[in-house]
């Protein structure tokens, strides 16, 4: 499994290659109780906690607008989801990634799928990643209980503030809960001053409700979502508002008490019309019309096969297939043969590992490896049209990814753990030739080498309740922000360190501490990009040494 080292949990058995960071809060199923406290609950941007991942990154458009990378994957090729609910971006350049809809005041675990993400879910050629908003758990009697998760923190990158939670009522048939969260902060502190626009205003509430029912359950979910004005420097373009309301009813039951399906199969069909006109702007002239229209169809599934060895030791394998569709290029052109289409991007991937509890369970050990072969790859490539040299979405590129993982975790001391998660990634490009230049065998951008975790969690009980604390290194290798790795648009290895000491009172219910972030103060760079015909580059980073306070109540 792959954790984040800021808090205890249990590994799932029933699906090996779906690993689960549970950041709050009692989670269900195979999961542990753990807190939240170590994740600072005034961050905004939910993408900072999972880039925390070995083998995954957060390439930072804004506040509250981080888009996740793992494995050396990004944008739309990750299935992301909230509450099982599939998300795509819909503003330029990702300004609404799927996790800005899962604001950490509501956050309860992100579930991560690994390899190709599991076809039922929707489609995708990386992993997937599953964000669970809080909720009402059923009770074990009939009579209503109730019951709150609530915190509340300070940021000082920003002088950040959000307040959120939970509250409502259950039994063992019924459970309702009304949810809210406001989050705000002002500009982004940076050692010569602050950045510019980079202030946030985000507001979510709603309600939810489950029933269960003979041999299953069923759940309703609404919310409403109101974000302000937010953005990022680097960019023109930002946030002005959002206005978005979500609606989700799922149903869940079992077939007998013995049957589970694992095994993946979908087929698609895209059916796609193009219609593009060039024209002199200064002149009522056309230049050339181009009418397309294709139905990109695929097949895409996933097989796995687990072998229990003993109840705590398991080997598993998998091979998946992941399509993404193709379509017609839509930029600036004056050839029509490069408006396409451009075909079906193509990854078959294959993974296997072991998953163990030894020790009386108090030492976890996995192992996993894995292998991408990409074809068809759709990227952007420089073309030159006489004098003109310009950009062209096509099918330009192949790629390999491949690696291993591995993740310790011992509990040699009531109340004490220790952890190191450790990912190996090597994520280059294959017959990728771009304006006569050939970048095969470049690293892909955002895909470091070796990244590396450690932590150290302890609780003391004291006769008031208990004394909590932890730190955690990471440790990332040197990455490129650009195909052709471009040594000025890199970014050396960097160490971050994380820690935080917190009280508990009225057993374990109430909770109060502080909490740090980049304690030694590195710097935190995310994004380059160059922009050569103004002649400079834009560098996005990330919050310096940062600190805050939280509360947390929960009954």
């Amino acid at each position: 499994a792959l954790a984040l080292p800021i808090a205890a949990h249990a590994q799932t058995q029933d699906d090996p290659l779906t690993d689960t960071i549970v950041v709050t809060g009692t989670a269900s199923g195979n999961h542990a109780t753990v807190s939240a406290a170590a994740t600072g609950v005034a961050t905004p941007d939910t993408t900072a906690l999972a880039a925390r991942l070995p083998g995954a990154g957060d390439v930072a458009n804004g506040p509250l607008s981080g888009r996740l990378q793992y494995r050396g994957v990004t944008g739309d090729r990750l299935l992301v989801r909230i509450d099982g609910q599939r998300f795509e971006s819909g503003s330029p350049n990702e300004m609404d990634p799927p996790l800005h809809y899962a604001p950490l005041p509501l956050l309860d675990s992100i579930a991560v799928d690994r390899g190709v993400s599991p076809v039922r879910d929707g489609p995708g050629l990386g992993g997937g990643f599953d964000a669970h908003l809080k909720t009402i758990a059923f009770g074990d009697g009939g009579t209503l209980q109730p019951h709150a998760d609530l915190g509340a923190g300070y940021d000082s990158s920003d002088d950040g503030w959000s307040t959120g939670g939970i509250v409502g009522v259950s039994n063992d048939r019924f459970r309702f809960g009304l949810l809210g969260s406001h989050e705000e902060g002002g500009d982004t502190r940076f050692p010569g001053g602050r950045i510019r626009d980079t202030g946030y205003e985000r507001d979510v509430y709603g309600v939810e409700a489950g029933m269960k029912t003979g041999p299953g359950e069923l759940d309703f979910e609404f919310r409403r979502q109101d974000t302000g004005n937010a953005g990022t420097p680097a960019l023109p373009m930002d946030i002005l508002f959002f206005h978005t309301n979500f609606a989700n009813v799922r149903g869940k039951f079992d077939l007998t008490d013995r049957l589970t399906a694992t095994l993946g199969l979908r087929y698609s069909a895209d059916h796609k019309d193009f219609h593009y006109v060039s024209e002199e702007t200064r002149l009522p002239y056309t230049i050339f019309t181009f009418d397309g229209s294709k139905t990109f169809d695929s097949v895409s599934g996933k097989v796995g096969l687990r072998y229990r060895i003993t109840p705590d030791v398991n080997v598993y394998a998998s091979y998946s297939r992941g399509t993404k569709s193709g379509g017609f290029f839509s930029g600036q052109t004056g050839n029509v043969d490069d408006l396409g289409p451009y075909k079906d991007e193509t990854v078959n991937a294959y993974e296997a590992g072991l998953k163990s509890e030894l020790l009386g369970h108090t030492l976890r050990a996995n192992l996993a490896a894995f292998y991408y072969d990409y074809q068809n790859l759709q990227v952007y490539t420089v073309v030159t049209d006489g004098f003109i040299t310009r950009q062209l979405f096509t099918n330009a590129s192949a790629a390999r990814i491949y690696g291993a993982e591995a993740e310790l975790e011992a509990t040699p001391a009531k109340g004490l753990t220790i952890s190191m998660n450790a990912a190996w990634l090597n994520a280059t490009y294959r017959n990728f030739v771009s304006a006569g230049t050939d970048y095969s065998g470049n690293t892909l951008p955002s895909a470091p080498r070796i990244n590396v975790q450690t932590a150290v969690d302890y609780r003391q009980p004291v006769s008031f309740g208990a004394l909590v604390f932890d730190v955690s290194a990471s440790y990332r290798s040197k990455v490129f922000f650009d195909t052709a790795n471009t040594p000025r648009l890199s970014d050396q290895g960097r160490v971050y360190v994380d820690g935080r000491f917190g009280v508990q009172f009225l057993r374990d219910k109430l909770e109060i501490g502080i909490w740090g972030k980049n304690i030694f103060g590195e710097t935190n760079i995310s994004d380059m990009t160059p922009i050569p015909t103004l002649g400079f580059d834009v560098i996005s980073v990330g919050p310096p040494r940062t600190y805050g306070l939280y509360l947390r109540a929960h009954y």
